[in-house]
């Protein structure tokens, strides 16, 4: 028998005795014995039972709610480091402890823009949990240069220099992120003043917005655009690929080697920003002509416009490019008469 259930038998024993005083300080000695044991569910249980006992030991219950939530926290810095282990291995014990003491964290829900295109934010974000996607607008369109997930880290530009962010950032899903503020790098000047450049090179490493521009412009002008008319059946995917929502419909717009693009009949913009990074499977059906052209595909959204008077249009880029006998089939179709988005 386990020590904690030899200390419950004697609880038992001093109900028994009717000794409630006993009882109470047995329960909340082993509360703390479980919660600093990372047995969390075990210490909540033996909180209730406390609380059942007495429910006047007012003391000894906010003090071991207090104990549990503390090291439940602390538990979950420890996940923190095993994220960012590569991180810290770059820094000395000392940096290492100054740069965790000065992050603070956030949970932010799905859609929350952390910072916008055109802003100055001094922040650097590390993502503990979830998933986002760095944007850049360009105009009405906005364009998925970038998803992000956990271990993955996103420095606003304004951070290491004085200057507006060239991308926004935004939440996927929920996510649990670490932020560390400019000013902290001027604390360190004096005691740790290599944690800057630590942080640069690290960064540079995972994150180039530059080179994420560049490439995205040569990914948009790689194929030229054929403008169809047709029909798309579309369904949302998960990250692990699993049917998410209902499908829905949308009248092809344009279709390249590359991607496709689609009018949709969401009027919410909220609502259709929500689709933007998702996977997507559809089926693209070419009416009209003989024999049919009908194409099934994945991909995900990497942007959206809105056309005045008709609604937003989504931008999918294929997983797979098409094959070239696919496109023959295309580009002998007759062209739409609309302009291109």
């Amino acid at each position: 028998m386990d020590p904690i259930s030899r200390h419950e038998e004697l609880v038992n024993s001093h109900l028994e005795q009717n000794n409630r005083d006993a009882a109470v300080k047995l329960l909340f000695e082993m509360i703390v014995q479980c919660a600093r044991g990372k047995d969390f569910a075990r210490a909540e249980a033996l909180r209730a039972r406390l609380i059942e006992i007495d429910d006047l030991a007012l003391t000894e219950i906010i003090e071991s709610a207090e104990i549990i939530e503390e090291e439940k926290s602390q538990a979950v810095d420890t996940a923190h480091r095993s994220v960012w282990a590569d991180l810290y291995d770059r820094l000395s014990p000392g940096e290492g402890t100054a740069f965790y003491h000065a992050l603070t964290k956030e949970v932010r829900e799905a859609m929350q823009t952390i910072f916008n295109q055109g802003e100055q934010h001094p922040k650097l974000y590390l993502i503990d949990r979830g998933e986002l996607a760095l944007l850049w607008r360009d105009g009405p369109r906005e364009i998925v240069l970038r998803r992000l997930g956990q271990g993955e880290i996103a420095p606003a530009d304004g951070f290491f220099t004085e200057s507006i962010c060239t991308v926004s950032l935004v939440t996927l899903s929920r996510s649990e992120l670490a932020v560390l503020d400019r000013e902290a790098l001027n604390a360190w000047e004096r005691d740790y003043p290599a944690i800057e450049g630590k942080l640069r090179e690290f960064c540079a490493r995972v994150h180039d917005t530059p080179s994420l521009l560049k490439q995205k412009g040569v990914d948009r002008r790689g194929h030229n655009r054929k403008m169809i008319s047709g029909n798309a059946a579309v369904q949302l995917f998960s990250g692990s690929w699993k049917p998410v929502a209902k499908p829905f419909r949308g009248d092809v717009a344009d279709i390249s080697r590359g991607g496709v693009a689609f009018m949709v009949n969401i009027s919410d913009r909220k609502t259709v920003r929500a689709l933007l990074g998702r996977n997507v499977g559809f089926t693209v059906t070419i009416p009209g002509v003989q024999p049919k052209v009908k194409l099934t595909k994945k991909g995900f959204i990497v942007a959206i416009s809105h056309v005045p008077f008709e609604g937003y249009c989504l931008h999918v880029k294929f997983d797979e490019l098409l094959e070239p006998r696919e496109m023959e089939e295309i580009w002998v179709l007759p062209d739409r008469e609309r302009p291109t988005l």
